[in-house]
């Protein structure tokens, strides 16, 4: 394994301010419930990732550079000197901004780039913290796919396979969807106490039409959400209900 540092403050991002578009924004309330659309300049490339800061700024990782809005401003940001995928897929509460960068593991933390080569990571990735800080990262990449855990320091492949999704429900519970090495069809599992169990039998009603577009989230409420191009299952104090039109 090798780890390098980069000191990268002296280099600065590099920023370019989003020019407005069509006049002044509008910014909704945020108890509106409403979804409005900001008239900025906004991102134009590929969209690769869409999260928020710890003070609730939104970042969206678009073509080979990501972006920030606060506020009423997009600014875009790169690492040229450290980085050649500028595109973060997760964000720690801390603030540390996540790369996979030449299949590497990288991670910003204070203006210092570190890098781990501990395992080869393909993108795309997605990423997921448990309550006690690992990072669990899915790649769905088609043939070096699988899930990965990061503890701070190291770097593990737990799961072979090619992975759309993963979350971690309120006890703590990892859950993802994949498609396993030697097969075609996507399945539901989750991991517990060192072992992979496939859920797939309780949700047959998001079948027979099981596509590679399921997908798994754990709401706020503590209800799993899971979701195949039309159909969709809720699974709330371990009882399924299911539903068609989502």
């Amino acid at each position: 394994m090798r780890t390098k540092k980069y000191h990268i403050l002296p280099l600065i991002l590099t920023v370019a301010i989003g020019v407005a578009l069509y006049g002044k924004p509008s910014i909704p309330d945020s108890d509106s419930g409403e979804w409005v659309r900001i008239r900025r300049q906004a991102p134009q490339t590929l969209i690769k990732s869409i999260f928020t800061d710890p003070e609730g700024n939104i970042i969206v990782g678009a073509g080979e550079s990501f972006h920030t809005l606060d506020s009423e401003k997009w600014k875009r940001h790169t690492y040229e000197d450290v980085l050649h995928n500028h595109t973060p897929f997760i964000m720690d509460p801390d603030g540390s901004l996540f790369f996979i960068d030449d299949n590497d593991l990288v991670v910003l933390d204070n203006g210092i780039v570190t890098r781990y080569s501990d395992l080869e990571i393909r993108a795309p990735v997605v990423g997921e913290f448990s309550d006690n800080g690992i990072l669990y990262m899915g790649s769905y990449h088609l043939t070096k796919g699988g899930i990965f855990s990061f503890d701070g320091k190291t770097v593990e492949k737990i799961r072979e396979g090619r992975v759309r999704s993963l979350t971690i429900d309120e006890s703590g519970k990892l859950w993802a969807t994949t498609v396993d090495p030697d097969t075609n069809n996507m399945i539901l599992t989750s991991y517990e106490d060192g072992e992979w169990i496939d859920h797939s039998g309780d949700i047959q009603y998001l079948y027979p039409a099981l596509t590679n577009e399921l997908t798994v989230q754990a709401a706020p409420d503590g209800a799993l959400w899971v979701n195949n191009l039309g159909k969709y299952g809720i699974l709330r104090n371990g009882e399924w209900t299911f539903y068609s039109g989502g």
